[in-house]
C-alpha cells in the first residue's frame, strides 16, 4: 500500500511510514544531537522543525531535519527497514 498516493522523489509525512525498531534508534540518536547542535548554536527548541522523509526512486526512505544554523541531517533507511502505514 502506498499512502496518500505518493511518487518516488516526494517529500512525505513521517505520520505515514513505519521504520524498524534498529532505524528508529539510530534516527533518534542522530535527530537528538542535530537538535542538541541546533540549541547550542543559538536556536529555541520549537524552532526546530519536525522530521520529513523523502522517498527515493531507490527505495530508500531518506528520514531528514533542517535545523537552523546547522543544515540538513539526514540519514537513509534501506527499502527492507520501512514500510508504509496500512
Amino acid at each position: 500500500m502506498i499512502a496518500k498516493n505518493y511518487q518516488p522523489g516526494d517529500v512525505i509525512d513521517l505520520d505515514d511510514v513505519l521504520i524498524s525498531p534498529a532505524a528508529y534508534q539510530v534516527w533518534h540518536a542522530v535527530a537528538r544531537a542535530a537538535a542538541l547542535s541546533g540549541i547550542l548554536s543559538g536556536i529555541r527548541p520549537d524552532r526546530i522543525p519536525i522530521e520529513q522523509c523523502l522517498w527515493l526512486p531507490s527505495g530508500e526512505l531518506e528520514i531528514f531535519v533542517d535545523v537552523p544554523n546547522v543544515g540538513r541531517v539526514s540519514m537513509k533507511i534501506p527499502p527492507d527497514q520501512w514500510a508504509w502505514k496500512q
